[in-house]
């Protein structure tokens, strides 16, 4: 299931308060439009999910960019995780939700419709925040994958 919505700039800002990466820079302050493709509880594997939605991500990039000159962008996804706590308590279960996001690096259009490079980032990111536990966390599902848009006015 994907949803698609223009939003004013007082909703984004909302996005804003909970991005560790600042990837409000990257959008000039506000978005024109995001797209969200939800998980399911089957959703553990960021390559499986990102490829099944491959076509329908280059799609909607597709729409801003014929209607706008230059547009910058950033995906966010939300992963649920869980790890044992303890090897010798049998059922000691502990989850825990993060957010990763992907900054536009580049103008090229081939960027974003190499679903390859996405999904490399998100691993990445995925392993960037495993390297910095203890125990070490497994995804038990994805819970969403989001693109957003903004425009760039030249002048």
């Amino acid at each position: 299931m994907s949803s698609y919505r223009n939003v004013d700039r007082n909703e984004c800002i909302k996005c804003y308060r909970r991005d560790p990466d600042n990837v409000n820079r990257y959008c000039l302050g506000h978005m024109i439009g995001y797209r969200t493709w939800c998980g399911a509880t089957q959703d553990n594997d960021v390559g499986d999910f990102v490829r099944r939605h491959q076509n329908d991500i280059s799609f909607t990039f597709q729409i801003p960019r014929c209607v706008n000159k230059v547009i910058k962008y950033y995906f966010e996804m939300q992963v649920e995780f869980y790890c044992n706590v303890s090897l010798e308590t049998a059922g000691a279960v502990q989850y825990t939700t993060t957010r990763f996001y992907v900054p536009q690096t580049t103008f090229d259009e081939n960027e974003l419709t190499s679903i390859d490079y996405i999904i490399g980032k998100f691993v990445e990111k995925i392993n960037d925040f495993n390297e910095h536990q203890k125990i070490p966390w497994i995804i038990s599902r994805i819970n969403y994958l989001r693109l957003c848009w903004d425009v760039i006015n030249h002048r």
